[in-house]
């Protein structure tokens, strides 16, 4: 059966037989099961790729949805020139193919002389496994403030204690609110800077701006530093993080403990 002797199938299926595919008529119609447009995602997902001056590559997306488009125009043509029927039902089954290739490219009894030897990443492979989408990218994206490493016990530490080393200090900071018993402190911070522990890598003022104190006056910035502004300092000993030794498997996985200078 052709496509579109599916779809007339699909279309005359009315409201009162939806009953039978368990489907409400104001939701749902099998024939949205049948693809009548193809997904064309924004570049931002296909980016094309500098090569060098002269040459780019499109990505896999791109080039697979330019074939399909390529496709469509040879069978409106061979349509509009009645030619063979033949011709017309290979050109359409490829073009399925070319479809099915483009959203998952691990689809089974595709043609694969016709499609290429190398395996493109499709929408499905970029969505699952463990590099897709969710794996990769939301459920265990990195995130600011943590920092992953090798642990080993040591004996000058307290039971309560975790040690880090000055490196991981200097990013994993605090969002330190100023006051006046703690004003001239961050300001020592501010003048220190990123480079100099303990110091400070960005300060917030009252109106949410932040400023990164690697490329700014710090001794201005400093002295212009007033109570309510947020001091993102660096970690200084006794302040509190979290410890998590992977796997997570029960909540004392994941234990506060005090942070000494390593």
């Amino acid at each position: 059966m052709t496509p579109n002797k599916v779809y007339s199938i699909f279309k005359r299926i009315t409201g009162e037989d939806l009953l039978y595919f368990d489907m409400s008529p104001n939701h749902s119609h099998p024939i949205d099961c049948l693809v009548t447009h193809v997904i064309v995602p924004p570049s931002t997902i296909r980016p094309t790729v500098q090569v060098n001056y002269s040459t780019t590559n499109e990505d896999d997306l791109t080039v697979k949805i330019c074939e399909i488009i390529e496709m469509n125009k040879e069978l409106k043509k061979i349509i509009h020139e009645g030619t063979g029927s033949d011709q017309l039902f290979n050109k359409l089954a490829l073009l399925q193919a070319y479809h099915a290739y483009y959203i998952n490219s691990d689809t089974k009894a595709l043609p694969k002389n016709l499609l290429g030897n190398t395996k493109i990443r499709a929408l499905c492979q970029r969505i699952k496994g463990k590099d897709g989408r969710f794996r990769e990218n939301l459920s265990g994206k990195r995130v600011d403030f943590s920092a992953r490493t090798v642990i080993t016990p040591d004996p000058n530490l307290s039971i309560d204690q975790v040690g880090i080393p000055e490196l991981i200090a200097k990013q994993l900071t605090y969002p330190q609110r100023v006051f006046d018993h703690n004003i001239d402190e961050m300001r020592k911070m501010i003048i220190n800077g990123p480079e100099i522990h303990p110091g400070a890598n960005f300060v917030e003022d009252l109106q949410g701006n932040k400023t990164f104190l690697q490329y700014t006056n710090r001794k201005k910035m400093a002295d212009e530093l007033k109570v309510g502004y947020i001091v993102e300092r660096h970690l200084i000993n006794d302040d509190i993080v979290l410890f998590n030794r992977q796997p997570s498997l029960h909540r004392m996985s994941i234990m506060g403990f005090r942070y000494i200078l390593y």
